[in-house]
């Protein structure tokens, strides 16, 4: 109760830092990397006290994060950030409403006239390996039709995961982009 801070763990200090600035009822609280370094425990904490401020409507936050899921589990809106412009926004709410659900599979066998009876079926797909497929699922897509046409073509499904899209692969789309964003980071427009 009565240590200095700087003899505080981590996780104390970082709470203590969130607690220090909601002390002067900000309108904005920025928030970098705040839970870089934390336990489990520490972490599951931090999350919750800043999605309860985000729900009060307390103050407005924003997040510089590396660790995705935190981000996630944390914001409405994100913009990922690369060479010092924008390389995407998201609005996280509208991306779960709309979020794609889709298959990767591993095959063997002749999986030329299979991939195209996917096509068939009106799948969007794309290959991503020699043997490796990944489908966009249809609402109505069942997946034993799947079954069916692999037997049809002699194939063998030898893995098959589940997915939904994320915002790793979000990130990682926008970081694989050539092209930049038009709209500067506040960081490039102040010169810092």
């Amino acid at each position: 109760r009565y240590r200095t801070i700087d003899t505080y763990s981590l996780g104390m200090k970082q709470l203590a830092k969130l607690a220090q600035a909601l002390v002067y009822g900000p309108k904005l609280i920025i928030l970098d990397e705040p839970t870089n370094g934390l336990d489990p425990p520490t972490r599951a904490r931090m999350i919750r006290l800043i999605r309860e401020i985000r729900d009060s409507g307390q103050a407005r936050l924003m997040l510089s994060s590396h660790l995705l899921r935190d981000v996630e589990e944390c914001c409405d809106e994100i913009l990922i950030l690369k060479d010092g412009y924008i390389a995407a926004h998201c609005d996280l709410e509208e991306e779960r409403k709309s979020n794609r659900k889709f298959l990767e599979m591993e095959m063997r066998g002749d999986t030329h006239a299979f991939v195209e009876d996917i096509g068939k079926l009106g799948c969007e797909y794309a290959l991503t390996g020699d043997r490796r497929l990944k489908l966009v699922l249809q609402d109505d897509f069942e997946i034993r039709d799947l079954y069916r046409l692999a037997a049809e073509r002699d194939v063998q499904i030898r893995r098959l995961n589940y997915k939904k899209d994320s915002l790793e692969d979000i990130f990682l789309k926008a970081m694989e982009t050539n092209g930049q964003s038009q709209v500067p980071s506040p960081k490039s427009q102040v010169g810092v």
